[in-house]
């Protein structure tokens, strides 16, 4: 009996690896197209549905029903075009909207992070555009939270590329890249990097002056009422 369950422990460990698996293969393909869905080929188009097929079976097998459901809505809420507002929407639809904007945010950087490890400058460029467009939106929501928690997740990751990349040209890797891209597509990718992670910092910084100019000018007030 004791060994039975271990056996079931072991298939249902499996089970869930393999759900996770199938998902970030689907969020790979999302990525790849991303901000564009709507380009996919007709391969990737194929194997998609297919992927779509195999979580739902392999859930429903397996009880994983809900693990999928959380997987996939993150999917969707990361790569999901909110930047235009929708007509018609529900109620539940725009229940949260400040959340549904910073999940947006997140996967624009994640494309863009995968687009330029991959050489993509140009979806790279399109990636920050669709990022910008959302942190626009975010900071006009006036909530200071939201826009540092964009910024931390922004510089995360693309300093963990720039590490990334670091490491790469210390191994053989660097001779694979440099037979894949020009020594030109190299040095034009770590400059946007190094751009990006410098547009950061500049809008960490003005956020920082206007709260520093808001409580300058209240302590003035207060100074004067006195």
């Amino acid at each position: 009996m004791e060994h039975e369950n271990v056996d079931e422990t072991i298939a249902f460990q499996a089970a869930c690896q393999k759900v996770k698996q199938i998902a970030n293969t689907i969020k790979a393909i999302r990525m790849k197209y991303y901000p564009n869905f709507a380009k996919i080929s007709d391969e990737d188009k194929e194997t998609y549905n297919s992927l779509y097929a195999q979580i739902d079976k392999v859930a429903e097998e397996n009880g994983l029903t809900k693990l999928k459901a959380e997987l996939m809505a993150d999917i969707e809420d990361r790569f999901n075009d909110v930047s235009k507002p929708k007509e018609n929407d529900g109620q539940k639809e725009n229940s949260e909207p400040s959340e549904k904007i910073l999940k947006a945010y997140y996967g624009a950087i994640d494309a863009g992070k995968q687009a330029l490890s991959e050489g993509r400058l140009k979806r790279a460029l399109n990636c920050q555009k669709q990022a910008n467009t959302y942190m626009t939106q975010l900071e006009a929501l006036n909530q200071s939270g939201l826009v540092e928690m964009a910024v931390h997740y922004k510089r995360e990751m693309f300093a963990e590329l720039s590490v990334e990349q670091q490491k790469t040209q210390k191994t053989n890797w660097d001779k694979f890249l440099k037979s894949t891209y020009r020594e030109s597509d190299l040095q034009e990718r770590n400059h946007i990097t190094g751009e990006i992670l410098q547009q950061a910092k500049e809008r960490e910084g003005e956020r920082k002056e206007t709260e520093s100019n808001k409580n300058g000018n209240t302590t003035q007030e207060m100074l004067l009422e006195t």
